[in-house]
C-alpha cells in the first residue's frame, strides 16, 4: 500500500524543495518529441512544415523537460505590454 505522507514534507526540505523535487519526478521523457526537437535543430526547414499543433506541443514539452531540470516552474502565459505601453 503507497504511504500517503510520502509526498509530505520533511524537516530538511522546504516547501519550494519539494515542489521542485515533484515537478523532477513526475517528468517523463517522450521519445516522439525528442526526435521533433532533433529535427527542429537538425532540419530547421522541415520542422517548419510540420502542423503548428506539433509545433506548440513540442514547446509544451520543452517548457516542462526544463523546469523538470531546473526545479522551476512553467510560465503558463506569455504577456504582451499593451497597446498604450508600446
Amino acid at each position: 500500500m503507497p504511504d500517503p505522507f510520502a509526498n509530505a514534507y520533511t524537516a530538511s526540505e522546504t516547501p519550494a524543495d519539494t515542489q521542485a523535487r515533484l515537478r523532477r519526478e513526475a517528468f517523463r521523457p517522450d521519445p516522439a518529441m525528442e526526435r521533433l526537437a532533433q529535427l527542429k535543430t537538425d532540419q530547421p526547414a522541415r520542422y517548419d512544415l510540420l502542423p503548428a499543433a506539433k509545433r506548440v506541443a513540442l514547446g509544451i514539452y520543452l517548457a516542462s523537460k526544463q523546469a523538470a531540470e531546473t526545479g522551476k516552474p512553467v510560465p503558463t502565459s506569455r504577456t504582451f505590454p499593451s497597446d498604450d505601453e508600446a
